[in-house]
């Protein structure tokens, strides 16, 4: 867990489930993979739009560096 985490939990006096964690960065994760396919499935420019949703496309694709424990 990173310091920011820590010092949530400080001031929230509750411990932090990770495996919630976990779950919402999945679903975000996800959530923008869908975003990036619904764009390149439908007519798009081949732009600095176009590229710069590619690259967030691979970035939020579902890997074992990106998921670990969840990819295998």
């Amino acid at each position: 867990m990173d310091r920011a985490w820590v010092a949530y939990r400080e001031v929230l006096q509750a411990p932090i489930e990770e495996r919630l964690l976990q779950l919402y960065r999945a679903w975000y994760d996800l959530a923008e993979t869908s975003v990036y396919v619904s764009l390149f499935r439908s007519h798009h420019m081949a732009d600095q739009n176009a590229t710069t949703a590619w690259d967030n496309f691979r970035f939020f694709l579902p890997t074992r560096e990106r998921w670990p424990g969840i990819v295998t």
